[in-house]
């Protein structure tokens, strides 16, 4: 629990950084949030073609807590890009950082640490 709730707070303060250097949302009544449509278990579309996923739980928590309402607008990874760069799309809903992106979008402190492995059979030792 306490690392929920460690992971909430830097969640929220981070989107707070990032909407007060957004002027042009204040003039919106809603927030429109970039998703990938396959990014499961973060952000996906279902069959019914309803948002779901642990990102888009976490943005409607965010608009829950703020009043103000959010709009998924979902595509594959480069479109969602595309939809932030654009102005489609007002933040996108959760990516990491590098060097090309910062270029032309705002981050705010990391929310939480991925690590990531390959995870091989026994079998494939030689790819090792």
């Amino acid at each position: 629990m306490f690392v929920y709730r460690q992971f909430s707070l830097m969640f929220w303060g981070s989107i707070l950084i990032i909407l007060l250097g957004m002027n042009t949302v204040y003039a919106k009544d809603r927030l429109v949030v970039a998703i990938d449509k396959t990014y499961a278990p973060m952000s996906l579309v279902t069959p019914a073609g309803k948002p779901e996923g642990v990102l888009v739980e976490l943005w409607k928590l965010w608009s829950e807590q703020t009043g103000m309402d959010v709009e998924f607008v979902s595509g594959t990874w480069e479109q969602t890009l595309e939809m932030v760069k654009s102005g489609q799309a007002d933040v996108h809903s959760g990516l990491f950082k590098n060097s090309e992106r910062a270029g032309w979008l705002l981050f705010s402190d990391p929310l939480y640490s991925i690590k990531s492995v390959f995870i091989i059979g026994q079998t494939a030792k030689s790819l090792l």
